[in-house]
């Protein structure tokens, strides 16, 4: 039987390669994206998809009832800022920009991932993934910039961590991953990864990862992160 896998934030960059990937790979691939229309060509070629506004909690629910007790092999929370111009250190950040940036960023996987617990728990791998960063980790950042998106990245490790805690015993298998520096819209054109080469890394590391696996933080060549 095919895996299941869902993808948040699907309609550009890193999501949308992830879900061709996956739908090459011959997965039944659930996409999600604030307007539905942008993937309008992979439904085309098979995909589900679903109207989804990560923050908003209506349509968190109206998903979950979509998807019932169906269950889900891979969930992965790809939707993600990084919190607004300019530097975002002190003396230049704007709080509106930090605000909005944790409700993306941390609450929206959270609230995503508490509402499809029982549905990835229900299937055969059990994989929690959030797309996170490097620029999360505490012991390796020597910059003063990018308070907001650095602390927003931190603080959904911390909540997989919490979630590895909670489900591990059970057999969930719980990772953040660093999808590198990627030319999209969020990483710039100057980046030197591309979406593809992105994608297909992270979907490597995910189909190889391992019940010792859970809790690490990974890049999408799977060279470890320390926390």
């Amino acid at each position: 039987m095919s895996r299941t896998v869902l993808i948040t934030g699907a309609g550009r960059g890193i999501g949308r390669k992830l879900a061709e990937h996956y739908m090459g790979d011959g997965a039944n691939v659930l996409l999600t994206a604030r307007d539905p229309s942008t993937l309008d060509d992979l439904a085309a070629g098979g995909a589900e998809v679903f109207k989804l506004e990560v923050t908003d909690a209506g349509d968190i629910a109206q998903l979950k009832s979509a998807l019932g007790s169906r269950p889900i092999d891979i969930l992965i929370n790809n939707a993600g800022i990084i919190g607004g111009p300019g530097p975002q250190t002190f003396g230049d950040l704007i709080m509106d920009d930090w605000a909005e940036t944790m409700r993306i960023n941390v609450f929206a996987p959270f609230a995503i991932t508490e509402a499809l617990i029982d549905n990835v728990m229900a299937s055969t791998e059990k994989k929690f993934i959030v797309i996170s960063s490097r620029m999360g980790s505490i012991s390796q950042n020597t910059a003063p910039d990018k308070i907001i998106y650095r602390s927003s990245k931190a603080a959904v490790n911390m909540v997989w961590k919490c979630l590895h805690n909670r489900l591990a015993s059970k057999g969930a298998i719980v990772v953040p991953l660093h999808p590198g520096w990627v030319s999209t819209d969020m990483g710039g054109s100057g980046a030197p990864v591309t979406p593809e080469d992105s994608a297909e890394g992270l979907a490597k590391v995910i189909d190889g990862l391992k019940a010792r696996d859970s809790a690490q933080l990974f890049d999408y060549q799977r060279e470890e992160i320390g926390w």
